[in-house]
């Protein structure tokens, strides 16, 4: 498919795939680091919008038609994405603790409390 030649919907639904996708993109534990330029992230959001877009499967006649009430599902979009990539940050961000606990319960930590000299 060709971005120059999608209908009005079909852009209104690559609009919304690609906010939440950027969105889950830019808050992923992986992708948010500094160390990945900003460039490529919007890059990889576009390619995966570009991907994801023929699969979602939308109802043309549940888009609004007013500038405003886009504006409110564009939002809704964004509050998902955020909702989406929070709750993979929480759960990593709970293995994690996880594990730092088991390495302090079996001793692979005490080196950071106690000092041998």
């Amino acid at each position: 498919m060709e971005l120059l030649t999608y209908s009005t919907e079909q852009f209104q639904i690559f609009l919304m795939v690609l906010i939440r996708a950027s969105v889950v993109l830019y808050l992923f534990p992986v992708f948010s680091s500094t160390m990945i330029p900003a460039t490529v992230k919007a890059g990889l959001a576009l390619a995966i919008a570009l991907i994801l877009t023929p699969v979602v499967p939308v109802d043309p006649a549940r888009f609004p038609d007013s500038v405003p009430a886009v504006g409110m599902m564009m939002v809704a979009e964004l509050f998902v994405g955020l909702v989406l990539g929070l709750s993979v940050r929480i759960f990593l961000v709970a293995v994690e603790l996880a594990g730092q606990i088991v390495g302090f319960q079996m001793g692979f930590a005490i080196i950071n409390v106690l000092d041998p000299q």
